[in-house]
């Protein structure tokens, strides 16, 4: 059986999903049965990511799928946003092909120069487990729009891993970690 296997690692007790969109028609895998439908017609979208302490993985059979390009997104359930970056994978003979990363440019702590957009308290303190958010700057909290992807920061204050992002936009960046810190906002151009 052919799958392709997930693997993340997270802080403990999340709730993670994992999407698939199909590109040639717009269809969505329906984990309930195996099959891509049509949104309205799909039962349940959302395949879930089983944890282990902090590793969540899934294992989805590749076999009945067509030869085609599908964009793949997490969710995460506690926040009800999506986690990370959308990837792209391509199918062939029920297999992937490599990875299509669609010339992004992965912001982090570095971006803009060595530790530019780490976050620390004004003592200069990293601050972990603030939530960072990328959003195009043109779209910042308009209605019905999403950011671009999301991570959270570790004990340094740099993030837990890049966001990948379309070349060509100025990007506004969130951090904010509730209660504590924040927000706080820088904005780069790409």
């Amino acid at each position: 059986m052919a799958t392709v296997d997930f693997q993340l690692v997270q802080t403990t007790g999340k709730t993670l999903y994992l999407t698939f969109k199909r590109g040639s028609d717009d269809f969505y895998y329906d984990y309930s049965d195996g099959l891509f439908k049509a949104l309205i017609a799909v039962v349940d979208e959302k395949v879930p990511l089983v944890e282990d302490t902090g590793t969540y993985q899934v294992s989805v059979d590749l076999t009945t799928w067509i030869d085609d390009e599908y964009l793949i997104s997490c969710l995460d359930e506690d926040y009800g946003l999506p986690y990370g970056v959308p990837r792209v994978i391509h199918t062939r003979n029920g297999t992937t092909l490599e990875d299509d990363v669609r010339d992004n440019v992965v912001l982090n702590e570095n971006t803009g120069g060595v530790l530019n957009l780490l976050y620390v308290d004004p003592d200069g303190n990293g601050i972990a487990g603030a939530i960072v958010t990328v959003w195009v700057s043109s779209e910042y909290g308009g209605a019905g729009t999403s950011p671009v992807g999301m991570t959270a920061t570790i004990s340094d204050g740099s993030w837990r891993e890049g966001v990948g992002v379309p070349p060509g936009e100025t990007y506004k960046i969130v951090f904010h970690k509730p209660n504590y810190f924040g927000p706080n906002f820088a904005e780069v151009v790409v």
